[in-house]
């Protein structure tokens, strides 16, 4: 009896461990997976934000190189660094995905001529007036639109892994409820039936007390 009673609980201990044991690794995986969501978004962000640095750099020139109004060039000024460095920022978030660590590589020289461009345009309209810059316009949209082509081919890729992740995140999230709610059927089973044994074994001695006691009781008369 108390070896079956003994095996039982040791596979109850063991059943027990090894659910909690998979809980914790759904639960570390869960984690991982939206850490990877989390990772997805700040790259769409740095995406979105290049483009808008470049946008406001863009409207920036053509205001100068309109009206001839220096003002303009205030935001451009504050600008050109950030835009020029934008491929160290988009190079450390994507530096564990080749294939996007080739579209900066892309990306790295298309922004660079395009700054070059700006300066040039700048000084064309201080130099020359504002019909000869106006006419330069051209071949710098130009070269816009194949920075902004390859940010959209970097943009598919991280929507299309956000997809995929947030599916992971969804399974791993369902597996880990899943497992703690086993978990926790588990454990009230076995305080159920701690609380039964315990009951049954108290029921057995109050038996075996009332029966030694009648047996004491009926001694005297039959001897």
């Amino acid at each position: 009896m108390r070896s079956t009673l003994f095996l039982g609980m040791v596979v109850v201990v063991v059943f027990v461990a090894t659910v909690a044991f998979l809980a914790w690794q759904s639960t570390l995986q869960y984690r991982e997976d939206q850490r990877r969501v989390t990772h997805t978004h700040q790259v769409l962000e740095e995406l979105n934000a290049v483009l808008a640095r470049i946008r406001d750099a863009e409207s920036s020139t053509r205001g100068y190189i309109a009206t001839g109004d220096e003002a303009f060039l205030k935001p451009y000024e504050g600008l050109r660094a950030s835009i020029l460095n934008s491929d160290d920022g988009l190079r450390a978030l994507v530096g564990d995905n080749p294939s996007q660590v080739a579209r900066v590589d892309r990306l790295d020289p298309l922004l660079t001529a395009r700054i070059n461009r700006f300066d040039d345009l700048i000084q064309l309209r201080k130099t020359s007036g504002a019909a000869a810059a106006a006419a330069g316009l051209t071949p710098g949209r130009i070269l816009s639109e194949k920075a902004h082509e390859v940010m959209r081919e970097m943009e598919q890729e991280e929507r299309s892994l956000l997809k995929i992740r947030g599916a992971e995140t969804e399974r791993s999230f369902g597996r880990t409820l899943a497992l703690l709610s086993v978990l926790g059927i588990a454990v009230v089973a076995i305080l159920a039936g701690l609380f039964f044994s315990a009951q049954q074994a108290s029921l057995a001695r109050l038996r075996a007390d009332d029966i030694l006691r009648r047996s004491r009781g009926r001694a005297p008369g039959s001897l």
